[in-house]
C-alpha cells in the first residue's frame, strides 16, 4: 500500500467461480484469480476508488461435468 497526500494505492485479490450449464445438464466451472491494482483519491475528506486496473488468471476445472443435478444443487 502506498499513500501520497490525497492519493493512495493498494492491491486487492479475489477468487471468482463461474459455473456454466450446457446441454444435458453438463456443467463446467471456470475459476478466475483476480488481482486489482487499486488507486484511491481523497476528495472533501472522503476516499474514493479512482482507478482499478485488473489482471485475471483463468483455470478450467472439468470435474463438475459428471455431477448429477442433486449433487451440484446447494439450495
Amino acid at each position: 500500500m502506498s499513500l501520497d497526500g490525497d492519493r493512495a494505492g493498494g492491491e486487492t485479490y479475489c477468487p471468482a467461480h463461474h459455473i456454466s450449464f450446457g446441454t444435458d445438464a453438463e456443467r463446467t466451472i471456470v475459476i478466475a484469480s483476480i488481482r486489482c491494482l487499486d488507486q484511491f483519491v481523497r476528495q472533501g475528506g472522503d476516499w474514493f476508488l479512482g482507478e482499478r486496473p485488473t489482471a485475471c488468471r483463468l483455470d478450467r476445472d472439468p470435474s463438475l461435468r459428471t455431477l448429477s443435478t442433486w449433487e451440484a444443487d446447494v439450495s
